[in-house]
């Protein structure tokens, strides 16, 4: 099996045909738009690969221990600063 990553399909923005995820910046706890490559997708779970769309891991890439936004990411603007829930 190759490495992927599952989120809730409520984590993904979807926007001139590509695929975002919020990713929470801990020390601001400010936002930035991710660019994802998704693998599949059904109504609950996505799953990413952890490259980047460009390929490789680079800084486009996700890992373990990234915060990402689960909900409400059709509402938010780079930079904006969110609550971070356990």
């Amino acid at each position: 099996m190759s490495p992927r990553i599952d989120l809730p399909a409520t984590a993904l923005l979807d926007k001139d045909g590509k695929s975002f995820v919020w990713m929470v910046e801990p020390a601001k706890s400010t936002v930035a738009l991710r660019e994802v490559t998704v693998m599949s997708r059904d109504d609950d779970t996505a799953i990413l690969s952890p490259a980047n769309p460009a390929g490789g891991l680079s800084a486009g890439a996700l890992s373990a221990g990234d915060r990402i936004v689960i909900a409400g990411v059709h509402s938010l603007t780079p930079g904006q600063v969110v609550k971070v829930t356990p």
